[in-house]
């Protein structure tokens, strides 16, 4: 019992938001552990929209939180580390007719255009807390033709599993590329770009689990 209650526990509060970085999230505990086998940690993972998990490193109800940077998120006792400046991939099945030239052609250059993607069907992934945000004032971070039937998905990892089932494309941020082998992923050329980090709060001198967490992301990436 008292292993669940504090003592010993040395936990780790990590929050995120993309169902599908679990899979990178393994990774990173697995090479913290190959670090630093003791103390043994207690990971303790929280998936909810940015905002939400923000609010709960502020109350102390988490150590660290992973997402692109929120330039409305202004706390002067955390720190946000950027681990990769990150553009938008355009990911589609291998069934998909936009996959046909770039399959049939393995020298042809992996990047794909507005232009040539605008006719298609868009799987859009983002959070429902920032829908509003993202197609104010009729612009998007991603490109929206409306005159075909796009979807709305609430994350990443709902889009992919449209992906795969033929239906459409989507952009998906570079750091949740998995490289799953029934995707081609292209570059979008027009992509723009933001900060793909880590939010957490420095405790002094002496590094807390939490901060060796954030030292294995920033190799990982």
């Amino acid at each position: 019992i008292r292993s669940n209650t504090g003592e010993g526990r040395n936990p780790v509060r990590i929050g995120y938001s993309e169902p599908l970085f679990m899979q990178i999230l393994s990774e990173l505990l697995k090479r913290y552990l190959e670090l630093w086998p003791e103390p043994v940690i207690t990971p303790e993972l929280i998936c909810d929209q940015t905002d939400s998990n923000l609010s709960r490193l502020q109350k102390g109800q988490l150590d660290c939180v992973l997402s692109m940077k929120d330039d409305h998120f202004n706390d002067g006792d955390i720190v946000f580390m950027t681990l990769q400046n990150c553009g938008f991939l355009c990911s589609m099945a291998k069934t998909h007719p936009l996959a046909a030239p770039y399959l049939a052609d393995p020298e042809k250059p992996r990047e794909i255009s507005t232009e040539e993607i605008w006719p298609y069907r868009h799987i859009i992934g983002i959070p429902p807390y920032l829908l509003k945000k993202y197609f104010s004032r009729g612009r998007a971070l991603v490109p929206v033709n409306d005159k075909v039937n796009n979807i709305i998905c609430s994350n990443t990892n709902e889009a992919c599993a449209l992906v795969l089932s033929g239906i459409g494309y989507s952009m998906i941020p570079e750091y949740l590329n998995l490289g799953h082998p029934d995707i081609l992923y292209l570059k979008w050329k027009e992509t723009s770009r933001a900060p793909f980090g880590i939010y957490y709060r420095k405790t002094g001198s002496k590094p807390s689990p939490a901060e060796r967490f954030v030292w294995i992301a920033k190799d990982y990436y």
